[in-house]
């Protein structure tokens, strides 16, 4: 399978799988973190990043929802700001995340992802 090279409006190329490791590294997940939210294996989220196979639309949507992206930034030349956030650890000896505290992150991503898109379409009314 060929790779979808995208290219961007600020010329640089970008392959289906570049975007995708770029957004779960802007969110911080290894590939078997976001295999577990995603309900895939590892294997297929490194096949995705590696641009040798094409997930399933309903796949490619619970990945887009689990990073903070719309579909468009994956499928268009769109550059759409990654959803990043930060949090700050009560014991800072310990700062990782459960994976129950992995799997809520996700979901906040979702929510700010949503709010985001609602607030695109009300300006352009």
């Amino acid at each position: 399978m060929l790779p979808v090279i995208i290219m961007t409006n600020k010329g640089r190329i970008m392959t289906f799988g570049y975007k995708l490791r770029e957004a779960r590294e802007g969110c911080k997940l290894t590939v078997s973190e976001a295999a577990r939210l995603a309900g895939i294996t590892h294997s297929a989220v490194s096949q995705f990043e590696n641009d040798k196979k094409s997930p399933s639309l309903g796949t490619l949507n619970r990945l887009a929802d689990i990073y903070g992206v719309s579909l468009s930034y994956f499928l268009d030349d769109i550059e759409e700001p990654l959803i990043q956030t930060a949090y700050r650890s009560e014991d800072k000896y310990k700062p990782d995340f459960s994976e129950e505290d992995k799997t809520i992150l996700a979901e906040v991503r979702t929510i700010v992802r949503n709010l985001f898109d609602m607030h695109q379409l009300s300006e352009h009314k």
